[in-house]
């Protein structure tokens, strides 16, 4: 990420945070902790941002299976004070491919997917939000996400972005852990994230090296022979550290609510 992009939506970013700190804070992040009435208060007059994160529920080598749920949930509700945004609830299923055969992960289909969250992102805009942020944690979910971005957004004139958490963030692996580390699906920088948000979901007793395999897009192998997936060979392997694990996580809301913080300021100067 070019450094002078992300000063730039740093200080952004700080002039929200005391924007929104001289407007008050909200009584709640949480968006199903309102009443009604409240939401009428608050919605759009005080924010009219919301975060919406999604995920799947599939086996991430020794951390827990709802992984592609708990870290953009958790992630939400950091960036959502700094953004001034509220947290929608978690969509939990999407579209499980590969490692849908290992136990406790499942798929639905794309069409029941993409549906289900065209409708909530419908939902989120009738609701008054003018700012729709969703926050994807798992990769074959993106396609019918940023589809489901397009037609809510023509539909209903709203303004939405769809991230893959850990794909805008990747620089953040190297910086936290040294520049010849990688990340990849439960490998070193999702299983910190999941280990920021609670050390209880990792259990480490299981792990051993088998468990990863590099990522080859030369083949597709049904169930797939690993739960670790690395993006480069040989790098990439949990280390289980508590301290880099709550660093890395801190690192990734702070970039994510950088990009909303400085999304909204571009579209208003677009006068979209």
């Amino acid at each position: 990420m070019n450094r002078a992009y992300i000063a730039a939506a740093l200080v952004a970013l700080l002039a929200a945070v005391v924007l929104a700190q001289d407007e008050g804070e909200l009584p709640f992040r949480r968006m199903d902790y309102y009443c009604w009435q409240e939401f009428r208060e608050v919605v759009p007059s005080r924010c009219d941002t919301v975060i919406l994160p999604v995920g799947t529920q599939e086996a991430h080598g020794v951390i827990a299976n709802g992984a592609d749920a708990l870290v953009p949930e958790r992630l939400a509700m950091m960036v959502a004070p700094q953004a001034n945004a509220l947290v929608a609830p978690t969509v939990h299923y999407g579209l499980t491919t590969t490692l849908a055969a290992y136990p406790g992960g499942f798929a639905i289909s794309r069409s029941t997917f993409k549906t289900y969250c065209l409708e909530v992102a419908d939902g989120l805009a009738q609701s008054g939000f003018r700012n729709l942020i969703i926050f994807n944690g798992h990769g074959p979910n993106r396609a019918p996400l940023d589809e489901v971005a397009a037609e809510v957004s023509a539909r209903r004139g709203v303004r939405v972005l769809v991230v893959n958490w850990w794909a805008y963030c990747a620089e953040l692996t190297q910086e936290i852990w040294g520049p010849d580390q990688d990340g990849g699906h439960a490998a070193l920088n999702e299983n910190a994230a999941v280990q920021a948000v609670d050390p209880r979901f990792v259990r480490q007793r299981y792990y051993t090296p088998d468990l990863a395999v590099p990522i080859d897009s030369s083949y597709t192998v049904y169930p797939h022979t690993g739960t670790i997936l690395l993006y480069t060979e040989g790098v990439g392997y949990p280390d289980f550290d508590q301290e880099l694990a709550e660093r890395y996580l801190t690192r990734v809301a702070e970039e994510l609510a950088a990009l909303i913080v400085d999304a909204r300021r571009r579209w208003d100067a677009a006068g979209l």
